[in-house]
């Protein structure tokens, strides 16, 4: 009963359209089909979307003094290098906080701005990174880099 449980649970399967996104992905529309060239016009205006926020996200993060990000060569997320001053170091420490989980903390409060930290999905001891989504529309990364930015510069003259 177990097994049978479990085969029938809602929660073993994937969402109907997890499903059908995962068919799209392992088999696509080929050409002749009716949605070829619908499938077609879209999947080439991600890829442009994606390529400009890749190019866009490198230029101003490393634009930003106290981070530093390599070529984003892959994958739907940025994750740029935090060089934290010494002073917010130890405030992060103060609060009993990581110090990449209080600079994303800050962010979010002040900045409006969803990243996470990067102790998060492991680095190295004594490094700092932020982690933030680049699967997204154009002007919606125009602003998050904005807003980003902005904080940014505040977040390192108080700390400096």
């Amino acid at each position: 009963m177990k097994y049978i449980n479990t085969l029938f649970s809602k929660d073993a399967c994937s969402p109907v359209l997890g499903q059908i996104a995962l068919d799209l992905m392992t088999d696509p529309p080929k050409p002749g089909d009716p949605s070829y060239l619908l499938y077609k016009q879209e999947i080439e205006q991600i890829r442009t979307v994606l390529v400009h926020s890749v190019k866009k996200v490198h230029e101003v993060v490393n634009s930003l003094p106290g981070f530093s990000c390599p070529p984003i060569e892959g994958g739907l997320f940025a994750f740029p290098r935090l060089h934290l001053t010494p002073k917010a170091i130890q405030k992060a420490k103060e609060l009993g906080l990581q110090p990449d989980t209080f600079y994303c903390t800050r962010l979010l409060e002040e900045g409006g701005v969803f990243t996470g930290p990067g102790w998060e999905y492991g680095q190295k001891e004594g490094t700092y990174h932020i982690r933030f989504c680049i699967a997204v529309p154009q002007d919606v990364m125009e602003e998050l880099l904005r807003r980003l930015s902005s904080f940014h510069m505040t977040f390192m003259k108080d700390f400096s």
